[in-house]
């Protein structure tokens, strides 16, 4: 008796009806909160919390696409045309979230909008280095010794909810005024940990 209800669960669970549900009100948020993780540094997201953001923005990318979503599903549709009735459902499944997502991140950070919005950066460290601007930089430790460098393409900062670290790509000699002598002969740059960071310097 019980290995009968186990088969019925579980052949409801992959009735085509619950895998439909399954794939448009829930695929795409889990892929959107994923993807913005990678756009916004931001904590893990933890799905048994996060369930009900991610049925949230599913039904609103659904919404968005339902006169698409009702048109393919029509049967003359379905039998005219299937690679186009499954490369569009795939899209809007798979595809649009990320699209979504990039624009609305876009948004987010433009100066008209980011004056109504709380800013997607959680601290102004994120804020600074997600514009990935090459500049110099001047480091101040807590020790009181200053490190300049150039914070070009191959540096790297890390981003919330890691700690601050930041890697300076080449290291420059400072004169006494802190002003930018030369580069330091065969250095391949420096880590410096945001424990012993004071405050960095920018200069373009």
């Amino acid at each position: 008796m019980k290995q009968y209800k186990l088969k019925i669960s579980i052949m409801d669970i992959l009735s085509v009806d619950k895998l439909v549900l399954f794939l448009f009100f829930f695929v795409p948020g889990f892929i959107s909160l994923k993807f913005y993780q990678l756009l916004i540094a931001d904590e893990k997201v933890d799905f048994s919390k996060s369930l009900y953001e991610a049925v949230g923005f599913s039904c609103i990318n659904f919404s968005i696409f339902f006169w698409v979503i009702y048109h393919i599903n029509k049967p003359e549709f379905v039998e005219s045309h299937p690679f186009y009735y499954y490369a569009i459902t795939l899209t809007i499944i798979f595809i649009t979230p990320l699209i979504l997502t990039w624009f609305l991140s876009m948004i987010l950070k433009t100066k008209v909008f980011g004056r109504f919005f709380v800013s997607p950066e959680k601290v102004p460290w994120d804020w600074h280095f997600s514009k990935r601007d090459s500049s110099w930089v001047i480091v101040t430790l807590k020790d009181g010794k200053k490190i300049g460098g150039k914070f070009g393409k191959k540096s790297s900062a890390s981003t919330f909810p890691r700690s601050k670290e930041i890697y300076i790509e080449d290291i420059w000699k400072l004169d006494k005024n802190h002003k930018f002598i030369n580069s330091i002969e065969r250095n391949t740059g420096v880590l410096i940990t945001g424990d012993s960071i004071l405050a960095i310097e920018f200069f373009s």
